[in-house]
């Protein structure tokens, strides 16, 4: 099962195609550079950027005050926020059936083509950059107070300018328009049942259904998973410190390598559990009598 939102149902972007270190690696021994968020900011504002995952496509125009628009190959189309964070990261913000879906990603410069990659180090997708969109004039960098959207044909990094120059990077999206407690915790059920890679930290699934979860490598620190049904997911290298697993079934489950440090697994069902290489310190009341270490 997929996460039905407008960045999944494009269908096509943001689904991960890479793991860990491994897509960085990659990236950097050809040549890709870590952008800072100056030149990310410098870079998306004000212009379009046309996103690919395969060969399914999508349009997002990043406009100067900080909202989008997008559009995929199937005509299915969006709006939201756009936003540069004090890690340097991308962050997309789609508007979802009364709710709303944030994205954020480290980016990499490989010649004219942007990587987008996950907290994780998974390479999610790829994007190259149109100057200008439907709204604000290219070249609005001779704007007052606004970033410049100029792209160099050579593609080489673009320069950056003082952190006065763009718009209102290195804060917090704002809060959604609409937004309920049950529209988010369905956005999380879903994406919780096949989503490697993906931060779902602190998030509340307790008492979910999650037999068979696909979800290795996520990233679940301090999520509740109490009472929740796990019963043969692939957990494999996930990150579950101090999560609440109290009375959650995890027979049969993946953990090998998953860290579960400080995480509370108090009558939890551990039974043929593959616990081959996981991180334990801390962890309180987990009965491993029937787990594989």
């Amino acid at each position: 099962m997929r996460v039905t939102s407008f960045v999944v149902t494009l269908p096509f972007l943001f689904l991960l195609v890479a793991c860990g270190t491994k897509a960085v690696d990659t990236t950097i021994a050809a040549g890709g550079k870590k952008m800072s968020a100056e030149a990310v900011s410098a870079l998306v504002g004000g212009n379009t950027l046309k996103m690919k995952e395969y060969d399914l496509e999508a349009t997002v125009e990043c406009f100067l005050d900080g909202k989008l628009a997008g559009v995929n190959s199937e005509n299915t189309k969006t709006a939201g926020r756009w936003q540069v964070d004090e890690q340097g990261r991308l962050c997309l913000r789609f508007k979802r059936l009364g709710g709303v879906e944030d994205f954020c990603y480290t980016i990499y410069q490989v010649g004219d083509e942007y990587r987008q990659f996950t907290d994780n180090g998974a390479q999610v997708g790829t994007f190259t950059v149109q100057e200008g969109n439907s709204r604000d004039a290219a070249g609005a960098s001779s704007r007052p107070g606004q970033p410049s959207a100029s792209i160099a044909s050579s593609g080489s990094r673009p320069a950056t300018t003082s952190r006065e120059e763009h718009p209102p990077a290195y804060n917090r999206l704002p809060p959604p328009e609409i937004h309920t407690e049950t529209d988010i915790r369905f956005f999380h059920l879903e994406m919780a049942q096949d989503c490697p890679g993906c931060n779902l930290a602190g998030v509340d699934l307790e008492g979910a259904r999650l037999l068979d979860a696909n979800l290795p490598g996520a990233d679940l620190r301090r999520a509740r998973l109490r009472n929740s049904n796990l019963r043969s997911a692939n957990l494999r290298g996930a990150n579950l410190e101090g999560a609440d697993l109290r009375g959650a079934n995890l027979a049969g489950a993946n953990l090998a390598g998953a860290n579960l440090t400080g995480a509370d697994l108090t009558d939890a069902n551990l039974t043929r559990t593959d616990l081959k290489g996981a991180n334990l310190d801390n962890a309180r009341g987990a009965n491993l009598a029937n787990a594989f270490r």
